[in-house]
């Protein structure tokens, strides 16, 4: 039977093989730009690690296009995905509630899940911003720059947030 298949060069039909399951084992990754290196780091890394769990990956790069982003997740739905690993483009997108509704688990990289339901792996800017300027300070540099992406991420301006004083709030030298 071996020697037939490889005459034929037959491979498994792995969305059959998902329809019959009714789960496939592919999760989508989905970035707001691939060009970035934090998200070329993160597709590259959960690549790795689904693989070596045995699931597959589909990628969806935004380009930083919300309305490119909607259309990517609706693909991973159309797909019946398993999962899906999204670094959003400011805030969870709405699409976010069909997945959930559909059953597909999804983890937002980078941004709070707010009232959407999904879980979140990221760090607080704010808290990173503050930090490294209080390291800088400590270290005794007086003058102290910022540079970062675009100020129309909210992770940019997190980060920039952090060190300024708020209202009541001192600034530790």
């Amino acid at each position: 039977m071996q020697s037939a298949i490889d005459e034929l060069g037959w491979v498994p039909n792995r969305q059959a093989q998902q329809l019959r399951a009714g789960r496939g084992r592919t999760i989508g990754l989905a970035v707001m730009d691939v060009a970035n290196p934090f998200f070329a780091d993160l597709l590259r890394g959960a690549q790795k690690e689904l693989s070596s769990n045995g699931f597959g990956a589909t990628i969806g790069d935004a380009d930083n296009n919300a309305d490119l982003q909607q259309k990517v997740l609706r693909s991973f739905l159309a797909q019946r995905v398993r999962g899906v690993i999204l670094g959003p483009i400011g805030k969870a997108p709405s699409v976010v509630d069909e997945l959930q509704r559909a059953g597909i688990p999804t983890v937002l990289v980078d941004r709070a899940a707010s009232d959407k339901g999904a879980c979140t792996v990221g760090m607080d800017d704010e808290a990173g911003g503050r930090m490294a300027v209080e390291h800088l300070l400590r270290r005794g540099h007086r003058s102290v720059a910022f540079v970062g992406g675009p100020a129309t991420l909210d992770q940019v301006r997190d980060r920039l947030s952090g060190p300024r004083p708020r209202p009541g709030r001192r600034r530790r030298h």
